[in-house]
């Protein structure tokens, strides 16, 4: 019986092997770079690769952080490039729908929060849409920052608008709506 070859480029080997010549991350906080390096070294793998692997390892790396190494991973992340913060929303939404005991753990409040803070700092349109879609899961946790959430509501609604004229393809759903105004009913008293 032959044995199986792992077919991967030579591109992605030498990506690989060099993977941290392409690092845009300025923290020198050792954990902040190690969960950095999970989504660098694997970058150029596709989206089925994230959904099924690589974001329950980046998720079992981020249950290990402090509140320390948190707030220093968001003060990092607007040195990632747009692909690197594609990454990091796919990564957020993992594990979230299939679990409801995931629900109660640190990892899951770190995800729960990080994601209004990614829709602040991002400028692709396709992450802030994703984003937006998955109100449930900022609404799940605790509340978020209410400035946040009152930005997001802006560009929803301002979304909506650009529909109803013709000039977007994008519409807001309601549930969505729903979600982040329950968000912000928490958050924002």
């Amino acid at each position: 019986m032959p044995i199986m070859k792992d077919y991967i480029s030579d591109e992605y080997s030498k990506w690989k092997k060099d993977f941290r010549t392409n690092s845009q991350t300025k923290s020198t906080n050792r954990n902040v770079k190690d969960l950095y390096d999970i989504i660098l070294k694997d970058e150029m793998r596709d989206s089925d690769y994230w959904f099924f692997v690589g974001a329950e390892h980046f998720l079992a790396f981020l249950e290990q952080f402090d509140n320390s190494d948190f707030e220093e991973l968001v003060a990092d992340i607007p040195n990632w490039t747009e692909d690197q913060q594609y990454i990091l929303n796919e990564c957020l939404k993992a594990r979230s729908f299939n679990n409801d005991n995931f629900r109660q753990t640190k990892a899951f409040e770190y995800q729960s929060y990080l994601l209004p803070i990614l829709f602040s700092i991002t400028n692709d349109d396709q992450i802030k849409n994703d984003i937006f879609e998955h109100a449930e899961l900022i609404e799940a946790g605790t509340p978020k920052d209410c400035k946040l959430l009152i930005e997001m509501k802006t560009w929803a609604d301002r979304q909506l608008v650009l529909f109803q004229s013709g000039q977007n393809g994008y519409k807001p759903a309601d549930i969505h709506h729903n979600f982040l105004k329950l968000a912000m009913d928490k958050a924002c008293r």
